[in-house]
């Protein structure tokens, strides 16, 4: 379990005789100050914290200090910060009555033999609700302390923060606790020190104690017994002054190791002895389990956090989307836009079109229908979405014909540099007075038009050619079709052809055409059907793919 790799920087809290607790600097940028915004929450309750007071940021050359205009100023080894300071191991950072240390404190592993180990204990079945046998009153009564401060505790930092608080109190002669949860990774960084004498930094622990307590689930009691010449401690532990030593497992539900609790004292004169060893492990017992009910309630606060942040995006790009169905004169229209998940890829609009030969103040005779759809779906593809919406209004606004409309979409698209987030798209100009449609298509399938009595018709290919963003330059060509009263023009995005049944089989553009072609009465009744059939196919099976149908047609002669 020797450490591999180089793990983000501490930032440790050195107040209240050295608290020690970790900030992980494992970001690109981490704010410190007042609001519970940041990052690294300073003083609450006390004004002379700014609001966001200082940052640190994570560059190539290591980590730098900087101070955004704090009241009072940010401090490094004594000195005002003013600019950009950069950070040494072992730095000391003074934000106003708040010291903070710049750290990389590893737990060293180190070569001990069994000889270190005076005493261990077996925890695979504590029983938190029975006291120790020695002294049972006053362990007791540490117990149902330990209980007490634990039972408001719901984040993690603050449940670490109160068991090793509580465990200083409980055992005067302990110099130094740190916790490590899931120690297996392949870097041992603490997640909560405490220290006596504001030196959290050179921890240690054995590879034999730390293997007993995390494959074996024992408790171990270490202590330095020179004196009486039996056992020899290792020679790692003497250079780090450690004196005695104990270290539990923190047990989870399952009554499996999640983590170890190690408290150890400097002092020559301070043994701890087996009747300290059964206290901490009745303790351990209760603060393994706050740990885990931690870690489910932070879970379930990142999962609302999640969800509220995914249907906030949802509103956001619902505005992207037309707000209501286009006003033309002599046609009618029906959509219906359902995304996998909160956000998704597809993407339509109406957008009117004033030609120059319009009367001024009349109502626009032309309108641009578009449909687009980004590879993948979430949020990449989403904010995707959002990029071709804006662009294809920019464009379509200036007055250009379908072609040229297309042409420049696949410019910005390929221009954004975004690799392997194409978008297929179809455009669909509808010339009102002439009942004439201009049909243009990047990688999109072509409109179905059903005709009344007739059967149905493909404009365009089945596949429209290369997609939006492959190439830099596009050489697009139009098609055009006529429409009469009582004709159908279906628009859709492989969500349609694609879903899938409990049994993996895709809908199909042959079902398609078939709900199609049985289905009566003008857009409204022909897109319901379809969507009918989908979800009858689909038959409870989850949805795979982003799915958006759009149907028109004109109600009456020009």
């Amino acid at each position: 379990m020797a450490g591999k790799g180089t793990p983000a920087p501490l930032l440790l809290t050195l107040d209240h005789e050295g608290s020690g607790r970790p900030f992980r600097l494992d970001r690109e940028v981490t704010i410190i100050g007042r609001s519970p915004a940041c990052d690294v929450v300073l003083g609450q309750d006390a004004r002379v914290v700014s609001s966001r007071h200082a940052r640190i940021i994570r560059r190539g050359d290591g980590y730098c200090l900087e101070d955004l205009g704090s009241l009072n100023g940010t401090r490094v080894e004594g000195k005002p910060v003013t600019g950009t300071v950069l950070l040494h191991d072992g730095d000391r950072i003074e934000i106003c009555d708040h010291k903070l240390l710049f750290d990389m404190p590893m737990v060293a592993i180190t070569e001990g033999n069994d000889s270190t180990i005076l005493g261990t204990l077996a925890t695979s079945m504590p029983d938190p609700g029975v006291a120790p046998a020695a002294g049972p009153e006053q362990k007791l009564h540490h117990i149902l302390e330990i209980s007490r401060n634990l039972g408001d505790a719901l984040g993690l930092g603050e449940v670490l923060d109160r068991t090793l608080e509580t465990l200083f109190a409980i055992f005067p002669p302990a110099d130094r606790g740190f916790v490590l949860l899931n120690p297996d990774q392949s870097t041992l960084v603490p997640d909560a020190i405490r220290t006596r004498h504001n030196d959290p930094r050179n921890l240690t622990i054995c590879r034999t104690v730390l293997e007993k307590v995390m494959n074996e689930g024992q408790a171990i009691l270490s202590t330095d017994t020179t004196r009486d010449g039996r056992f020899a401690l290792s020679i790692s532990l003497v250079q780090s002054e450690v004196r005695t030593m104990m270290c539990v497992p923190l047990l989870g539900r399952e009554q499996r190791p999640i983590g170890i609790l190690q408290i150890d004292a400097r002092d020559d004169r301070v043994r701890f002895n087996q009747a300290d060893l059964d206290l901490l492990v009745a303790v351990a017992a209760q603060v393994g389990l706050a740990v885990e009910n931690a870690r489910l309630h932070e879970n379930r606060i990142e999962l609302i956090k999640t969800r509220q942040e995914a249907q906030d995006a949802a509103a956001v790009q619902k505005a992207f989307l037309p707000q209501s169905r286009p006003q033309l004169a002599g046609y009618e229209f029906w959509d219906c836009y359902e995304p996998a998940g909160f956000v998704g890829g597809d993407y339509f609009d109406y957008l009117p079109l004033h030609l120059a030969d319009d009367a001024d103040g009349e109502p626009p005779r032309r309108l641009l229908v578009a449909l687009g759809d980004v590879v993948g779906k979430g949020m990449p593809a989403a904010l995707m979405m959002a990029r071709l919406s804006a662009a294809v209004r920019l464009v379509a606004f200036a007055g250009l014909d379908p072609v040229r409309i297309m042409e420049h979409l696949n410019l910005e698209h390929y221009e954004a540099g975004v690799a392997e987030r194409f978008a297929t798209c179809l455009l669909v100009q509808i010339d009102a007075p002439a009942q004439r449609l201009t049909i243009v298509t990047a990688g999109h399938m072509g409109p179905i038009i059903l005709r009344r009595g007739e059967g149905i018709e493909i404009v365009g290919p089945e596949q429209g050619g290369m997609p939006l963003g492959v190439t830099e330059e596009m050489n697009c060509r139009s098609v055009g079709a006529s429409i009469a009263p009582g004709d159908v023009v279906v628009l859709y995005t492989d969500g349609v052809t694609d879903a899938m049944n409990p049994k993996g089989k895709p809908f199909g553009d042959k079902r398609l055409r078939q709900v199609i072609l049985g289905a009566p009465g003008g857009p409204s009744q022909v897109g319901a059907a379809i969507l009918r059939a989908v979800r009858k196919h689909i038959s409870g099976a989850p949805q795979a793919d982003d799915l958006t149908l759009l149907c028109f047609g004109p109600t009456s002669p020009p």
